[in-house]
């Protein structure tokens, strides 16, 4: 419903509704959204999405074969080569991908070898091919991903013990620390930067730390493709780019309308909920009695 329609929500009476359709669509925009039922009738979904007796289409003909890390797969043709690792159980690190939102191939981390191909390509944003031949791990691939890895970690000082998603949350772990964790890093070789950055804690319900920031765009993405809104973008260039709300405002200023879309696609505690911060303040035991 969201991915395909539009941007969802959910009513105590009425289940599912569609608030903000796609405009592809051509529906219009109310107060009271759109229930499952009306979506159907209006778009003409009941003959094929609502009829359970519908054989299922022979796809045997959508099947391709490739060879990743010198074993051979069946998979479907017209998606990308993370697409075929993951459903086949291989794991290639990223952090800039995320399923549900197009792929951008800037964090570099999912780069990996294509037989005849002078360049690395980034699995993200390639699509296999039959017969295309994949090597998603070795030793030069390694080095290249620590490198990165150090690169991030030099970026900006990524205090673990001051961060939100430094333990696992219901918004999910920090996946540059997991990361850094798997490829065993325990330090960067290169000269960190001490620069620090305002954190933008205007809105009443996310805090953004660019100093935890990595710049994968995910957060940009998720504002554009699943909010609809196109509140976030990049500032800058080069070392000083940021991500920014609005004409660079500050977030309760700008068109947010705080659905969260960024604070899930984030990877790293750059956007967090404020309500899953903790703020200490004095207290005192009290004994309470319960029957």
């Amino acid at each position: 419903m969201v991915k395909t329609l539009g941007v969802g929500n959910f009513s105590m009476d009425r289940g599912p509704i569609l608030t903000a359709p796609f405009e592809w669509t051509e529906l219009e925009q109310n107060d009271q959204g759109y229930s499952f039922p009306e979506v159907a009738e209006k778009l003409n979904l009941y003959p094929t999405f609502f009829d359970r007796n519908e054989a299922a289409p022979d796809s045997t003909d959508d099947l391709i074969h490739i060879t990743i890390n010198q074993k051979e797969y069946q998979v479907k043709k017209d998606i990308t080569i993370m697409q075929a690792c993951e459903q086949n159980g291989i794991k290639i690190p990223h952090l800039c991908h995320e399923s549900d939102l197009t792929p951008d191939a800037n964090c570099r981390l999912c780069l990996v070898k294509v037989k005849g191909e002078q360049e690395l390509a980034p699995a993200c944003g390639t699509t296999v091919k039959d017969g295309i031949e994949i090597t998603t791990e070795d030793d030069e691939l390694n080095h290249n991903r620590k490198i990165l890895l150090e690169l991030q970690m030099a970026s900006h000082e990524h205090n673990c013990l001051t961060c939100h998603k430094g333990n696992p949350c219901i918004a999910g772990s920090c996946e540059l620390q997991e990361l850094i964790r798997e490829f065993d890093i325990k330090e960067s070789r290169y000269e960190q930067n001490k620069e620090k950055h305002p954190i933008d804690n205007t809105s009443p319900v996310l805090s953004y730390d660019p100093n935890k920031c990595i710049l994968c765009g995910r957060c940009v993405r998720a504002c554009r493709e699943i909010a609809c809104q196109n509140n976030l973008g990049f500032i800058n260039r080069g070392a000083d780019t940021l991500v920014a709300a609005g004409a660079n405002k500050d977030f309760d200023q700008s068109a947010c309308v705080t659905c969260l879309a960024c604070i899930f696609a984030c990877p790293t505690g750059a956007m967090t909920e404020k309500i899953a911060h903790y703020e200490g303040e004095d207290w005192e035991e009290k004994l309470i009695f319960q029957s």
